[in-house]
């Protein structure tokens, strides 16, 4: 090999030996951060099982939005309605007098008689009405609603961003699977033949070979996507994004004797 080509063949392998540290750093970094979610300072784990390659088509995206309403953001806003109108239910109540009666019976010495005495009494709510425990009861479920819907908005709103990522990795994934990878693993054999019978040059080879490596680091970094962005939704809407799947739908059908 010309000195000139083994000199450009040393520029990406210098590269990829960048990249190869980096990524063991964020290897390592990533697991201990995974150890912390159950409050371990350890790593005592020397990998995940996993297929990374294992996607499917994003579900219908208004199938989502309607399990926005399970997120705890969103369910807690429920509860504070219903205590606020409870108070509003109780200080209505609590305005509205008592009539009490009162039933005895009056002996008279003088007279040597008796007699029965019946009273009512209705206290007149002049000044304590109770309005303002009302009107804060009412302001306060109104508040409710009013935070929950923002709470609905916020959340369909990262609900969507993640949607439209999901999609486009999947897109982008299948694509380069189906159409991009096929035609470059063939290219770069058929370059690497012919260099090995003196058709063509190395700088052919590591072209052909630079192509390909970029397709399926494109490829890995799309599923990457994908699985962050399902990660995310799943955690939107409190549940796993399988039972969308025909699959998850036909388990859980059986689950319930459907």
């Amino acid at each position: 090999t010309a000195p000139i080509e083994a000199a450009r063949a040393s520029v990406p392998v210098a590269t990829a030996e960048v990249d190869v540290r980096r990524a063991e750093r964020r290897l390592k970094a990533a697991r201990k951060q995974l150890a912390l979610t159950w409050g371990s300072g350890d790593v005592r784990f020397d990998g995940l099982a996993g297929v990374l390659d294992d996607i499917t088509p994003p579900p219908s995206a208004d199938a989502l939005v309607e399990l926005i309403n399970q997120n705890p953001s969103v369910a807690r806003w429920a509860t504070e309605i219903s205590t606020r109108l409870a108070e509003a239910r109780l200080a209505e109540a609590e305005a509205i007098p008592n009539l009490t009666g009162r039933l005895g019976v009056k002996h008279d010495g003088a007279d040597d008689a008796a007699a029965l005495i019946v009273g009512l009494s209705l206290p007149l709510p002049i000044f304590d009405r109770r309005q303002g425990d009302l009107l804060a009861a009412r302001f306060g479920a109104a508040s409710a609603r009013q935070r929950q819907r923002e709470a609905e908005l916020r959340l369909e709103t990262m609900l969507s961003k993640a949607y439209a990522r999901m999609a486009d990795a999947y897109d982008e994934a299948i694509a380069l699977r189906d159409l991009a990878l096929p035609p470059a693993n063939e290219a770069f054999n058929a370059t690497r033949h012919a260099f090995e019978q003196g058709d063509l040059t190395f700088i052919n080879v590591l072209d052909a070979e630079r192509t390909l490596v970029e397709l399926r680091t494109r490829y890995l970094d799309a599923l990457a996507e994908y699985h962050r962005a399902a990660t995310e939704i799943e955690g939107l809407v409190g549940q796993s994004l399988e039972q969308f799947t025909p699959a998850g739908r036909l388990s859980a059908d059986r689950a319930t004797g459907d």
